[in-house]
Protein backbone atom coordinates (compact mmCIF):
# COMPACT_ATOMS: atom_id res chain seq x y z
CA UNK A 1 0.00 0.00 0.00
CA UNK A 2 1.22 3.50 -0.76
CA UNK A 3 1.61 6.23 1.44
CA UNK A 4 -1.31 8.04 0.01
CA UNK A 5 -3.75 5.01 -0.18
CA UNK A 6 -2.41 4.59 3.64
CA UNK A 7 -3.39 8.64 4.14
CA UNK A 8 -6.32 7.98 2.78
CA UNK A 9 -7.21 4.80 4.72
CA UNK A 10 -6.40 6.74 7.79
CA UNK A 11 -8.80 9.37 6.99
CA UNK A 12 -11.18 7.25 6.02
CA UNK A 13 -11.33 4.93 9.27
CA UNK A 14 -11.27 8.55 11.29
CA UNK A 15 -14.28 9.66 9.98
CA UNK A 16 -16.11 6.27 9.12
CA UNK A 17 -19.72 6.28 11.35
CA UNK A 18 -18.18 3.01 12.43
CA UNK A 19 -18.01 3.14 16.37
CA UNK A 20 -14.79 3.35 18.57
CA UNK A 21 -13.70 7.20 17.64
CA UNK A 22 -13.49 8.17 21.11
CA UNK A 23 -14.87 11.95 19.55
CA UNK A 24 -17.97 10.56 19.27
CA UNK A 25 -18.41 9.75 22.57
CA UNK A 26 -21.24 10.89 24.60
CA UNK A 27 -21.73 11.51 28.27
CA UNK A 28 -25.56 10.49 29.03
CA UNK A 29 -28.11 12.84 30.61
CA UNK A 30 -27.78 12.08 34.25
CA UNK A 31 -31.75 10.69 33.67
CA UNK A 32 -33.54 9.59 37.05
CA UNK A 33 -32.22 8.36 40.11
CA UNK A 34 -35.58 7.01 41.24
CA UNK A 35 -35.66 8.44 44.78
CA UNK A 36 -37.65 11.43 45.70
CA UNK A 37 -37.47 12.73 49.23
CA UNK A 38 -40.96 13.65 51.22
CA UNK A 39 -39.45 14.63 53.85
CA UNK A 40 -40.77 18.47 53.92
CA UNK A 41 -44.12 16.94 53.97
CA UNK A 42 -43.73 13.36 55.58
CA UNK A 43 -40.86 12.09 58.16
CA UNK A 44 -42.16 8.57 58.75
CA UNK A 45 -43.50 7.42 54.78
CA UNK A 46 -45.45 4.40 55.70
CA UNK A 47 -47.50 4.70 52.35
CA UNK A 48 -47.59 5.33 48.64
CA UNK A 49 -49.90 5.25 45.60
CA UNK A 50 -50.28 6.15 41.92
CA UNK A 51 -52.94 7.28 39.72
CA UNK A 52 -53.67 4.25 37.09
CA UNK A 53 -51.94 6.89 34.65
CA UNK A 54 -48.93 7.55 36.82
CA UNK A 55 -49.45 11.75 36.58
CA UNK A 56 -50.10 11.65 40.56
CA UNK A 57 -48.63 10.44 43.89
CA UNK A 58 -50.00 10.22 47.11
CA UNK A 59 -48.05 9.41 50.15
CA UNK A 60 -48.69 8.55 53.38
CA UNK A 61 -47.06 8.74 56.48
CA UNK A 62 -47.49 8.15 60.64
CA UNK A 63 -45.69 11.11 62.15
CA UNK A 64 -48.05 13.89 59.90
CA UNK A 65 -51.04 11.47 60.03
CA UNK A 66 -52.47 12.92 56.57
CA UNK A 67 -52.72 12.17 52.85
CA UNK A 68 -50.41 14.38 50.64
CA UNK A 69 -50.33 14.67 47.21
CA UNK A 70 -48.30 15.27 44.17
CA UNK A 71 -48.24 15.99 40.71
CA UNK A 72 -45.44 14.55 38.39
CA UNK A 73 -44.60 15.58 35.35
CA UNK A 74 -43.26 13.05 33.63
CA UNK A 75 -45.60 9.81 34.30
CA UNK A 76 -44.15 7.26 36.92
CA UNK A 77 -40.77 9.41 37.08
CA UNK A 78 -40.90 10.06 41.21
CA UNK A 79 -38.11 13.03 40.52
CA UNK A 80 -40.79 14.84 38.48
CA UNK A 81 -43.02 15.05 41.10
CA UNK A 82 -43.60 18.26 42.72
CA UNK A 83 -46.21 18.50 46.49
CA UNK A 84 -49.72 19.76 45.88
CA UNK A 85 -51.54 19.70 48.93
CA UNK A 86 -51.68 17.82 52.06
CA UNK A 87 -55.10 16.73 53.99
CA UNK A 88 -56.64 15.28 56.84
CA UNK A 89 -54.20 16.54 59.59
CA UNK A 90 -54.80 14.33 62.37
CA UNK A 91 -57.49 11.49 60.79
CA UNK A 92 -60.63 11.41 62.64
CA UNK A 93 -61.12 7.78 61.92
CA UNK A 94 -57.26 7.12 62.03
CA UNK A 95 -54.41 8.48 64.00
CA UNK A 96 -51.74 6.33 62.71
CA UNK A 97 -52.49 5.77 59.18
CA UNK A 98 -50.17 2.90 57.18
CA UNK A 99 -52.15 1.89 53.79
CA UNK A 100 -53.34 3.74 51.02
CA UNK A 101 -55.68 2.39 48.28
CA UNK A 102 -57.69 4.45 45.79
CA UNK A 103 -60.55 3.03 43.53
CA UNK A 104 -59.84 3.06 39.98
CA UNK A 105 -61.33 6.13 39.06
CA UNK A 106 -60.08 8.05 42.04
CA UNK A 107 -63.46 9.05 43.63
CA UNK A 108 -63.37 6.86 46.44
CA UNK A 109 -60.11 6.21 49.05
CA UNK A 110 -59.45 3.79 51.63
CA UNK A 111 -57.00 4.20 54.31
CA UNK A 112 -55.59 1.57 56.85
CA UNK A 113 -53.87 1.93 60.02
CA UNK A 114 -52.98 0.68 63.39
CA UNK A 115 -54.60 2.81 65.95
CA UNK A 116 -57.73 1.18 65.75
CA UNK A 117 -57.78 -1.96 63.01
CA UNK A 118 -60.96 -0.77 60.51
CA UNK A 119 -60.51 -0.05 57.07
CA UNK A 120 -61.97 3.41 56.46
CA UNK A 121 -63.94 4.49 53.35
CA UNK A 122 -63.90 8.15 51.62
CA UNK A 123 -65.46 10.17 48.84
CA UNK A 124 -63.76 12.23 46.59
CA UNK A 125 -66.26 15.11 44.88
CA UNK A 126 -63.37 15.48 42.69
CA UNK A 127 -61.63 12.69 41.45
CA UNK A 128 -58.23 12.55 42.40
CA UNK A 129 -58.39 15.73 44.31
CA UNK A 130 -58.03 15.24 47.85
CA UNK A 131 -59.23 18.30 48.90
CA UNK A 132 -62.82 17.04 48.24
CA UNK A 133 -62.41 13.77 50.41
CA UNK A 134 -65.20 13.20 53.27
CA UNK A 135 -65.27 10.27 55.76
CA UNK A 136 -67.98 7.84 54.40
CA UNK A 137 -67.90 4.39 56.71
CA UNK A 138 -65.68 2.19 58.01
CA UNK A 139 -65.07 -1.95 58.51
CA UNK A 140 -63.12 -3.27 61.22
CA UNK A 141 -60.84 -5.98 61.04
CA UNK A 142 -60.16 -6.47 64.53
CA UNK A 143 -61.54 -10.14 64.30
CA UNK A 144 -58.60 -11.04 61.78
CA UNK A 145 -55.69 -8.59 62.05
CA UNK A 146 -55.03 -6.46 65.67
CA UNK A 147 -51.68 -4.45 64.16
CA UNK A 148 -53.32 -3.73 60.03
CA UNK A 149 -50.61 -2.38 57.62
CA UNK A 150 -51.71 -2.91 54.30
CA UNK A 151 -55.08 -2.71 52.29
CA UNK A 152 -55.61 -3.97 48.60
CA UNK A 153 -58.51 -4.51 46.09
CA UNK A 154 -59.26 -6.62 43.55
CA UNK A 155 -59.64 -4.81 39.96
CA UNK A 156 -63.42 -5.44 39.99
CA UNK A 157 -63.88 -4.00 43.93
CA UNK A 158 -65.29 -7.58 44.89
CA UNK A 159 -62.54 -8.90 46.89
CA UNK A 160 -60.52 -6.88 49.44
CA UNK A 161 -56.97 -7.73 51.33
CA UNK A 162 -55.27 -7.09 54.24
CA UNK A 163 -52.06 -7.48 55.81
CA UNK A 164 -50.69 -6.77 59.15
CA UNK A 165 -47.83 -7.84 61.99
CA UNK A 166 -50.20 -9.10 64.04
CA UNK A 167 -51.12 -12.45 62.16
CA UNK A 168 -48.19 -12.16 59.74
CA UNK A 169 -50.63 -13.05 56.86
CA UNK A 170 -52.89 -11.78 54.66
CA UNK A 171 -56.85 -11.61 54.97
CA UNK A 172 -59.49 -12.16 52.26
CA UNK A 173 -63.30 -10.48 52.02
CA UNK A 174 -65.69 -10.58 49.88
CA UNK A 175 -67.51 -7.57 48.98
CA UNK A 176 -71.19 -7.96 48.40
CA UNK A 177 -71.22 -4.76 46.80
CA UNK A 178 -68.05 -3.46 44.83
CA UNK A 179 -65.89 -0.93 46.52
CA UNK A 180 -67.92 -0.30 49.44
CA UNK A 181 -66.36 -2.20 52.64
CA UNK A 182 -69.33 -1.87 55.19
CA UNK A 183 -70.89 -5.30 52.77
CA UNK A 184 -67.33 -7.38 53.36
CA UNK A 185 -67.10 -10.64 54.69
CA UNK A 186 -64.09 -12.56 55.90
CA UNK A 187 -63.06 -15.08 53.68
CA UNK A 188 -59.91 -17.01 54.31
CA UNK A 189 -56.09 -15.97 55.27
CA UNK A 190 -52.72 -17.03 54.07
CA UNK A 191 -50.20 -17.02 56.14
CA UNK A 192 -46.54 -15.09 54.69
CA UNK A 193 -44.48 -15.68 58.60
CA UNK A 194 -42.40 -18.59 56.47
CA UNK A 195 -40.95 -15.53 54.17
CA UNK A 196 -41.84 -12.78 55.94
CA UNK A 197 -41.91 -12.25 60.11
CA UNK A 198 -43.19 -8.50 60.21
CA UNK A 199 -45.11 -7.94 56.76
CA UNK A 200 -46.30 -4.87 56.07
CA UNK A 201 -46.41 -4.17 52.40
CA UNK A 202 -48.84 -6.26 50.12
CA UNK A 203 -49.83 -5.71 46.17
CA UNK A 204 -51.09 -7.93 43.60
CA UNK A 205 -50.74 -7.91 39.87
CA UNK A 206 -53.78 -6.08 38.16
CA UNK A 207 -54.80 -10.00 37.24
CA UNK A 208 -54.73 -11.53 40.42
CA UNK A 209 -52.30 -14.32 39.61
CA UNK A 210 -49.21 -12.54 41.49
CA UNK A 211 -49.02 -11.46 44.80
CA UNK A 212 -46.22 -9.47 46.42
CA UNK A 213 -45.33 -8.99 50.17
CA UNK A 214 -42.47 -7.18 51.78
CA UNK A 215 -41.93 -5.59 55.40
CA UNK A 216 -38.90 -5.97 58.00
CA UNK A 217 -36.62 -7.92 56.03
CA UNK A 218 -36.24 -5.82 53.33
CA UNK A 219 -36.89 -8.28 50.86
CA UNK A 220 -39.50 -8.49 48.01
CA UNK A 221 -41.62 -12.25 48.27
CA UNK A 222 -43.78 -12.99 44.88
CA UNK A 223 -46.35 -15.75 45.40
CA UNK A 224 -48.21 -17.14 42.37
CA UNK A 225 -52.37 -17.69 42.78
CA UNK A 226 -53.20 -20.25 40.31
CA UNK A 227 -56.96 -19.33 40.73
CA UNK A 228 -56.48 -15.74 40.36
CA UNK A 229 -57.33 -13.60 43.63
CA UNK A 230 -58.09 -16.75 45.38
CA UNK A 231 -55.33 -16.75 48.53
CA UNK A 232 -55.81 -20.55 49.19
CA UNK A 233 -54.34 -21.12 45.35
CA UNK A 234 -51.09 -19.16 46.63
CA UNK A 235 -47.99 -20.60 46.73
CA UNK A 236 -44.30 -18.78 47.47
CA UNK A 237 -42.45 -18.27 44.06
CA UNK A 238 -38.94 -16.48 44.68
CA UNK A 239 -37.60 -13.54 47.12
CA UNK A 240 -35.16 -10.58 46.09
CA UNK A 241 -31.96 -10.27 48.38
CA UNK A 242 -32.35 -7.71 49.86
CA UNK A 243 -33.16 -4.13 49.24
CA UNK A 244 -30.63 -2.88 51.79
CA UNK A 245 -27.87 -4.01 49.11
CA UNK A 246 -29.30 -1.37 46.98
CA UNK A 247 -29.51 0.87 49.24
CA UNK A 248 -28.43 1.16 52.71
CA UNK A 249 -30.64 3.81 54.05
CA UNK A 250 -34.03 1.88 53.43
CA UNK A 251 -36.97 0.32 55.45
CA UNK A 252 -40.15 -0.89 53.51
CA UNK A 253 -43.42 0.78 54.58
CA UNK A 254 -45.70 0.14 51.47
CA UNK A 255 -45.01 -0.55 47.74
CA UNK A 256 -46.69 -0.18 44.56
CA UNK A 257 -46.12 -1.66 41.10
CA UNK A 258 -46.39 0.72 38.11
CA UNK A 259 -49.28 -1.61 36.10
CA UNK A 260 -46.81 -2.88 33.32
CA UNK A 261 -44.89 -4.58 36.28
CA UNK A 262 -41.67 -2.75 34.97
CA UNK A 263 -41.25 -0.60 38.17
CA UNK A 264 -41.40 -1.18 41.98
CA UNK A 265 -41.92 1.76 44.50
CA UNK A 266 -41.28 1.88 48.13
CA UNK A 267 -42.31 4.00 50.39
CA UNK A 268 -39.22 4.27 52.75
CA UNK A 269 -39.66 5.28 56.13
CA UNK A 270 -35.76 5.49 57.02
CA UNK A 271 -34.51 7.97 54.65
CA UNK A 272 -38.47 9.71 53.92
CA UNK A 273 -38.52 9.14 50.15
CA UNK A 274 -40.09 7.30 47.44
CA UNK A 275 -37.25 4.97 46.35
CA UNK A 276 -38.06 3.30 42.79
CA UNK A 277 -36.82 -0.41 41.68
CA UNK A 278 -36.67 -1.31 38.04
CA UNK A 279 -37.94 -4.99 36.64
CA UNK A 280 -36.30 -6.26 33.95
CA UNK A 281 -38.25 -9.02 33.73
CA UNK A 282 -41.66 -7.45 34.24
CA UNK A 283 -43.50 -8.69 37.22
CA UNK A 284 -40.70 -11.39 38.43
CA UNK A 285 -38.66 -10.22 41.60
CA UNK A 286 -35.56 -11.91 40.34
CA UNK A 287 -34.91 -9.08 37.91
CA UNK A 288 -35.18 -6.29 40.54
CA UNK A 289 -32.86 -3.79 40.16
CA UNK A 290 -32.73 -0.38 41.93
CA UNK A 291 -33.32 2.75 39.35
CA UNK A 292 -30.29 4.27 39.12
CA UNK A 293 -29.02 7.28 36.58
CA UNK A 294 -27.93 5.50 33.46
CA UNK A 295 -24.67 6.77 33.28
CA UNK A 296 -23.01 5.44 36.66
CA UNK A 297 -22.88 2.20 38.79
CA UNK A 298 -21.07 2.29 42.41
CA UNK A 299 -19.16 -0.38 42.73
CA UNK A 300 -18.98 0.38 46.73
CA UNK A 301 -18.60 -1.27 49.24
CA UNK A 302 -16.15 -3.47 48.02
CA UNK A 303 -13.33 -0.79 47.86
CA UNK A 304 -12.71 2.79 47.65
CA UNK A 305 -10.11 2.78 45.26
CA UNK A 306 -11.23 1.10 41.58
CA UNK A 307 -7.93 0.82 39.31
CA UNK A 308 -9.53 -1.58 36.55
CA UNK A 309 -12.50 -3.44 35.24
CA UNK A 310 -13.07 -6.36 32.91
CA UNK A 311 -16.66 -7.20 31.50
CA UNK A 312 -17.18 -10.89 30.31
CA UNK A 313 -17.53 -10.91 26.74
CA UNK A 314 -21.34 -11.32 26.70
CA UNK A 315 -21.59 -8.55 28.89
CA UNK A 316 -23.61 -10.26 31.90
CA UNK A 317 -19.99 -10.29 34.30
CA UNK A 318 -17.72 -7.17 35.25
CA UNK A 319 -14.84 -7.55 37.34
CA UNK A 320 -13.86 -4.56 38.74
CA UNK A 321 -9.81 -4.54 40.27
CA UNK A 322 -9.32 -2.25 43.71
CA UNK A 323 -6.12 -1.21 44.97
CA UNK A 324 -7.21 -0.20 48.40
CA UNK A 325 -8.15 -3.69 49.47
CA UNK A 326 -6.12 -5.61 46.89
CA UNK A 327 -9.28 -7.04 45.53
CA UNK A 328 -10.86 -8.60 41.81
CA UNK A 329 -14.95 -8.22 42.72
CA UNK A 330 -17.23 -9.67 40.53
CA UNK A 331 -20.43 -8.44 39.67
CA UNK A 332 -23.64 -9.84 37.70
CA UNK A 333 -25.15 -7.31 35.16
CA UNK A 334 -28.74 -8.06 34.82
CA UNK A 335 -28.91 -6.45 31.63
CA UNK A 336 -25.97 -7.15 29.65
CA UNK A 337 -23.65 -4.13 29.17
CA UNK A 338 -26.11 -1.92 31.33
CA UNK A 339 -23.94 -1.08 34.18
CA UNK A 340 -27.07 0.49 35.78
CA UNK A 341 -27.96 -3.50 36.58
CA UNK A 342 -25.06 -3.97 38.60
CA UNK A 343 -25.27 -6.62 41.62
CA UNK A 344 -22.18 -7.69 43.75
CA UNK A 345 -21.57 -12.08 43.37
CA UNK A 346 -17.96 -12.52 45.34
CA UNK A 347 -13.92 -11.25 45.23
CA UNK A 348 -10.85 -12.86 45.21
CA UNK A 349 -8.03 -11.27 47.34
CA UNK A 350 -4.69 -11.01 45.09
CA UNK A 351 -2.88 -9.19 47.83
CA UNK A 352 -0.81 -12.22 48.68
CA UNK A 353 1.10 -11.78 45.27
CA UNK A 354 0.10 -7.85 44.41
CA UNK A 355 -0.47 -5.27 47.48
CA UNK A 356 -0.75 -2.45 44.77
CA UNK A 357 -3.05 -4.29 42.22
CA UNK A 358 -3.58 -1.84 38.87
CA UNK A 359 -4.53 -3.19 35.70
CA UNK A 360 -6.48 -7.00 35.19
CA UNK A 361 -7.26 -9.11 32.29
CA UNK A 362 -8.80 -12.33 31.29
CA UNK A 363 -7.82 -15.16 28.85
CA UNK A 364 -11.14 -15.27 26.47
CA UNK A 365 -12.83 -18.60 28.23
CA UNK A 366 -12.50 -17.40 32.07
CA UNK A 367 -10.03 -19.95 32.98
CA UNK A 368 -6.95 -17.64 32.96
CA UNK A 369 -6.78 -14.32 35.56
CA UNK A 370 -3.59 -12.02 35.02
CA UNK A 371 -2.98 -9.14 37.27
CA UNK A 372 -0.50 -6.34 37.34
CA UNK A 373 0.51 -3.89 40.36
CA UNK A 374 3.48 -0.77 40.78
CA UNK A 375 4.17 -2.65 44.29
CA UNK A 376 6.13 -6.48 42.95
CA UNK A 377 6.80 -5.01 39.21
CA UNK A 378 5.02 -7.84 37.92
CA UNK A 379 2.44 -9.43 36.07
CA UNK A 380 0.56 -12.35 38.27
CA UNK A 381 -1.07 -15.10 36.65
CA UNK A 382 -3.92 -17.12 37.78
CA UNK A 383 -5.58 -20.53 36.96
CA UNK A 384 -9.76 -20.89 37.34
CA UNK A 385 -10.89 -24.25 38.03
CA UNK A 386 -14.50 -23.04 37.39
CA UNK A 387 -14.62 -20.33 34.32
CA UNK A 388 -15.19 -16.58 35.07
CA UNK A 389 -15.81 -17.71 39.14
CA UNK A 390 -12.76 -15.60 40.76
CA UNK A 391 -13.01 -17.17 43.88
CA UNK A 392 -11.95 -20.16 42.27
CA UNK A 393 -8.79 -18.84 41.36
CA UNK A 394 -4.80 -19.94 41.78
CA UNK A 395 -1.43 -18.10 42.02
CA UNK A 396 0.16 -19.55 38.89
CA UNK A 397 3.27 -17.63 38.36
CA UNK A 398 4.23 -14.05 37.46
CA UNK A 399 6.43 -12.55 34.79
CA UNK A 400 8.23 -9.17 35.81
CA UNK A 401 8.49 -5.79 33.80
CA UNK A 402 10.52 -4.05 36.32
CA UNK A 403 13.44 -3.99 33.54
CA UNK A 404 11.05 -2.01 31.38
CA UNK A 405 9.05 0.30 34.19
CA UNK A 406 9.35 -0.08 37.72
CA UNK A 407 5.65 1.34 37.90
CA UNK A 408 3.43 -0.34 35.37
CA UNK A 409 -0.46 0.11 35.34
CA UNK A 410 -2.16 -1.52 32.44
CA UNK A 411 -2.63 -4.60 30.96
CA UNK A 412 -3.53 -6.29 27.84
CA UNK A 413 -3.46 -9.33 25.20
CA UNK A 414 -4.14 -9.95 21.96
CA UNK A 415 -7.09 -12.73 21.72
CA UNK A 416 -4.80 -15.51 20.36
CA UNK A 417 -2.70 -14.66 23.94
CA UNK A 418 0.45 -14.77 21.77
CA UNK A 419 1.11 -10.63 22.37
CA UNK A 420 1.33 -8.90 25.67
CA UNK A 421 1.15 -5.37 26.62
CA UNK A 422 2.03 -3.10 29.60
CA UNK A 423 1.53 0.61 29.67
CA UNK A 424 3.40 2.35 32.23
CA UNK A 425 5.69 5.40 31.30
CA UNK A 426 5.12 3.90 27.68
CA UNK A 427 3.71 1.54 26.21
CA UNK A 428 5.40 -2.11 26.19
CA UNK A 429 4.74 -4.60 23.69
CA UNK A 430 6.07 -8.56 24.60
CA UNK A 431 5.93 -12.04 22.72
CA UNK A 432 4.50 -15.18 23.81
CA UNK A 433 6.49 -18.69 22.72
CA UNK A 434 3.65 -20.14 24.16
CA UNK A 435 -0.01 -18.44 24.06
CA UNK A 436 -0.69 -17.32 27.59
CA UNK A 437 1.84 -19.01 29.39
CA UNK A 438 3.71 -15.46 30.93
CA UNK A 439 6.80 -17.57 31.49
CA UNK A 440 7.57 -17.58 28.07
CA UNK A 441 7.02 -13.92 27.29
CA UNK A 442 9.96 -11.69 26.00
CA UNK A 443 9.83 -7.77 25.33
CA UNK A 444 9.57 -6.45 21.60
CA UNK A 445 9.13 -2.95 21.22
CA UNK A 446 7.56 0.23 22.60
CA UNK A 447 5.81 3.40 22.19
CA UNK A 448 5.98 6.98 24.02
CA UNK A 449 3.27 8.03 25.23
CA UNK A 450 4.52 11.01 27.18
CA UNK A 451 3.61 13.60 24.82
CA UNK A 452 0.10 12.89 25.49
CA UNK A 453 -0.14 12.08 29.21
CA UNK A 454 2.58 11.71 31.63
CA UNK A 455 0.86 9.01 33.14
CA UNK A 456 -0.84 6.50 31.86
CA UNK A 457 -2.81 3.88 33.77
CA UNK A 458 -4.93 1.64 31.71
CA UNK A 459 -4.60 0.03 27.36
CA UNK A 460 -7.51 -1.24 25.54
CA UNK A 461 -7.32 -2.39 21.92
CA UNK A 462 -9.58 -2.65 19.15
CA UNK A 463 -11.05 -5.50 18.66
CA UNK A 464 -8.83 -5.89 15.13
CA UNK A 465 -5.63 -4.10 16.67
CA UNK A 466 -6.14 -1.07 14.41
CA UNK A 467 -6.62 1.02 17.75
CA UNK A 468 -5.20 1.15 20.87
CA UNK A 469 -6.30 3.61 23.76
CA UNK A 470 -4.90 4.63 26.94
CA UNK A 471 -5.75 6.62 29.84
CA UNK A 472 -4.10 9.66 31.40
CA UNK A 473 -4.59 11.07 34.91
CA UNK A 474 -2.43 14.04 34.13
CA UNK A 475 -5.53 15.37 31.72
CA UNK A 476 -8.01 13.04 33.17
CA UNK A 477 -8.59 11.73 29.58
CA UNK A 478 -8.53 8.91 27.34
CA UNK A 479 -6.12 8.86 24.03
CA UNK A 480 -6.86 6.78 20.83
CA UNK A 481 -3.92 6.40 18.43
CA UNK A 482 -4.04 4.29 15.15
CA UNK A 483 -1.73 1.17 14.46
CA UNK A 484 -1.06 0.76 10.44
CA UNK A 485 -0.14 -2.40 11.19
CA UNK A 486 -2.53 -4.18 13.74
CA UNK A 487 -0.94 -4.78 17.31
CA UNK A 488 2.18 -3.48 15.97
CA UNK A 489 2.51 -0.45 19.00
CA UNK A 490 5.59 0.64 16.84
CA UNK A 491 3.35 1.82 14.12
CA UNK A 492 1.20 3.75 16.45
CA UNK A 493 0.25 7.43 15.70
CA UNK A 494 -1.80 9.79 18.21
CA UNK A 495 -5.60 10.43 16.59
CA UNK A 496 -7.22 12.59 19.36
CA UNK A 497 -8.24 12.31 22.94
CA UNK A 498 -11.51 12.75 25.25
CA UNK A 499 -11.92 14.35 28.25
CA UNK A 500 -13.41 12.64 31.23
CA UNK A 501 -13.06 15.07 33.89
CA UNK A 502 -16.50 15.96 34.48
CA UNK A 503 -17.15 13.10 35.67
CA UNK A 504 -14.00 11.06 36.95
CA UNK A 505 -10.66 13.40 37.72
CA UNK A 506 -8.78 10.63 38.73
CA UNK A 507 -9.45 7.85 35.16
CA UNK A 508 -7.80 4.65 36.24
CA UNK A 509 -9.07 1.81 33.69
CA UNK A 510 -10.82 1.30 30.53
CA UNK A 511 -13.40 -1.05 28.70
CA UNK A 512 -15.46 -1.64 25.63
CA UNK A 513 -18.97 -3.23 24.56
CA UNK A 514 -17.21 -5.36 21.60
CA UNK A 515 -18.82 -2.99 19.08
CA UNK A 516 -17.55 -0.20 20.46
CA UNK A 517 -20.87 1.78 20.23
CA UNK A 518 -20.18 2.22 24.62
CA UNK A 519 -16.86 3.04 26.43
CA UNK A 520 -16.22 2.37 30.09
CA UNK A 521 -14.05 3.88 32.75
CA UNK A 522 -13.47 3.57 36.43
CA UNK A 523 -11.50 5.42 38.79
CA UNK A 524 -10.27 6.40 42.03
CA UNK A 525 -11.58 10.14 42.15
CA UNK A 526 -14.89 8.85 41.94
CA UNK A 527 -16.11 5.55 43.17
CA UNK A 528 -18.27 4.48 40.07
CA UNK A 529 -18.20 2.87 36.65
CA UNK A 530 -19.33 5.25 33.73
CA UNK A 531 -20.78 4.52 30.74
CA UNK A 532 -20.21 6.56 27.65
CA UNK A 533 -22.29 5.97 24.44
CA UNK A 534 -20.15 6.57 21.07
CA UNK A 535 -22.83 8.09 18.17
Amino acid sequence: MSVIQLFFAYISDLVSPYAWSIIRAVWPSTGSSGIFSVAAQETSASGVFFKPDGTKMYVLGTSGGDVNEYNLATPWDVTTASFVQSQFQGLPSESTPTGIFFKPDGLTMYLIGQSNDFVAQYTLTTAWDISTFSFTTRFSINAQEGSSESVFFSTDGTKMYVIGTGGDDVNEYTLSTPWSVTTASYTQVFSVVAQEAVPKALFFKPDGTKMYVSGNSEKIHEYTLTAPWNLSSASFTRSTISLGEFRSSITVGCIFIKPDGTELYVANGLADDVTTFTMLTPWDVSSLVIKRPTYSASTQPQFTTAHDLFFHPDGTKVFILGQSLSFVVCYDLLEPWRIQTIRYVNEFNVGTQESSPTGLFFRPDGLKMYVIGTNSDRVQEYNLSTAWNVTTAVFSQNFSVGARDSTPDGLFFTPDGLTMYVVGNRVYQFVLTTAWNISTASYVREYNTSLQDTSHHAIYFKPDGSRMYTVGTSNAAVYEYLLTTPWNVGTASYVQNFSVTAQQTNPRGISFKPDGTTMYIVGAGVNSVHEYVIQ
